[in-house]
């Protein structure tokens, strides 16, 4: 959404370093531009976190390899470290690199590649299973003694689900030793191992994207929490989140899938991580996005017309169904901030309110359901006579309220839709096409009573 290398490059996964109050973002990328092929690693900057600067390429692989692996760098006696995998006929090795300024980097010699070791991890391909994982250690000061410990995505040398956290422990931040995995076996086939830190009184790792496991102390055992393990719900539309910690907080940094494999992949706005309780975790909005509200967009100017719909069908229900809709134009191009305080009310039992995104005939659209659910599809605009279309085809748990007054905050921008209720992060959404023509607000089986509604412009310095 923010930002994603220019062409041909298209990026993967994501990883952010501090260092003297700039910030560097670091991209799994593939050089043709096609998802799979990776086989670089690239540099963008930032001084908030917000705007980045694209670098160029930092790392390269070597050739005739099946794909390079991700990485995550760390700062060691002055210098900086990178590590990061390559795969041949399907095995993996990671190497490292050196740095002195984060720029400019130099791959160190094989002798301190880190391979699995056969008595706890799989070394060799086997009929019948995915090819075995060793993939990117993130790599931590280790809390009782001195020395390093890294996590990374393995698979065990036994069993049927083999996917597996890694460790893997160091003395000089450089030579690292493999140890027994640190998760609970037979969990799943692969575990791809994303970040770990410490949140509160315990340590939660990041894995397969969107799960996270517990563990009283660093160095393990991590396991499934008593409940839920999601830290958000699953989606096609995002992958591989990493934590970065920043002043007081631990904030989530993420990238963001395009539905048509021909376009580029971006990075999603940073979230905050936050503790519901002990050893349950969540995102909600990170209050430095606020530098993405641009140019604001009155409504009932000549910039912002507003036309309201009332009183049309909903699919198969005959259920009144109302929208606001504000014409922007052109001024979609650049992305919006759409930020709206609303109250639903309704008698019925599945009422809902949402937003429409798209021109007058055609768009995307979120349904916030009072039953539990916010839905995500295609919707046909306003025409003379009723049914109004919508084809939901991805849908989050969500609870809204008849009767209360609710903040939906709502950041789009090129094919994504971000969408925060109350604050709280619910979902990253690729529309079938760019924004275009304006969006509208959205009531069925009710009325509401808008208290709020502010629109701007997105304002990226690009």
């Amino acid at each position: 959404m923010i930002y994603s290398p220019s062409s041909p490059l298209n990026m993967w996964d994501t990883w952010i370093f501090e260092h003297k109050d700039k910030f560097y973002l670091y991209t799994l990328n593939s050089s043709e531009g096609k998802r799979g092929n990776w086989d670089c690693i690239g540099l963008a900057l930032s001084d908030d976190l917000v705007n980045w600067k694209e670098h160029g390429v930092v790392l390269k692989s070597r050739p005739n390899l099946d794909y390079m692996g991700t990485g995550h760098t760390w700062e060691l006696d002055g210098k900086f470290m990178m590590n990061f995998s390559e795969c041949v006929n399907g095995l993996q090795t990671i190497y490292f690199a050196e740095s002195e300024d984060l720029m400019n980097w130099k791959r160190l010699g094989d002798e301190y590649a880190c391979r699995p070791d056969p008595k706890w991890y799989q070394t060799e391909k086997e009929s019948l299973l995915p090819d075995p994982r060793w993939d990117c250690i993130w790599v931590m000061p280790r809390e009782n003694g001195d020395g390093y410990i890294g996590f990374l995505t393995a698979t065990a040398a036994k069993g049927i689900k083999r996917g597996v956290a890694g460790c893997v422990i160091s003395d000089d931040g450089l030579r690292f030793t493999p140890v027994p995995p640190v998760s609970p076996p037979e969990l799943v086939e692969t575990l791809e191992v994303d970040s770990v830190e410490r949140i509160g009184d315990l340590f939660y790792m990041v894995y397969n994207g969107f799960y996270f496991l517990i563990s009283e102390n660093q160095e393990g055992p991590y396991i499934l929490p008593d409940d839920d393990n999601k830290l958000y719900e699953p989606s096609p539309y995002t992958y591989f989140g990493r934590f970065f910690p920043y002043k007081d907080k631990i904030l989530f940094n993420h990238h963001s899938i395009p539905r048509d494999k021909s376009d580029s992949i971006s990075l999603g706005t940073l979230k905050e991580v936050y503790e519901k309780e002990t050893g349950k975790i969540g995102l909600k909005y990170w209050s430095g996005n606020d530098l993405l509200r641009g140019q604001s967009i009155e409504s009932g100017t000549s910039q912002c017309s507003v036309r309201s719909v009332k009183e049309f069908f909903t699919r198969e229900q005959h259920t009144p169904f109302r929208m606001d809709y504000y014409e922007i134009g052109e001024l979609c191009l650049s992305g919006l901030f759409v930020d709206v305080d609303i109250k639903l009310n309704s008698e019925e039992p599945d009422a809902s309110v949402g937003m429409y995104f798209g021109d007058a005939m055609t768009g995307t659209a979120f349904l916030a359901h009072t039953d539990g659910r916010i839905e995500f599809g295609q919707m046909q605009a306003p025409s003379e006579k009723p049914p109004l279309s919508f084809e939901p085809d991805h849908e989050v748990p969500w609870v809204v309220r008849e009767g209360i007054t609710i903040n939906m905050r709502v950041l789009v921008r090129g094919p994504f839709i971000e969408l925060y209720m109350n604050d709280m992060f619910v979902q990253c959404y690729s529309m079938q096409k760019d924004l275009k023509g304006g969006f509208g607000i959205l009531v069925e089986g009710g009325n509401a009573e808008l208290k709020k509604v502010d629109i701007y412009q997105m304002n990226l310095n690009l």
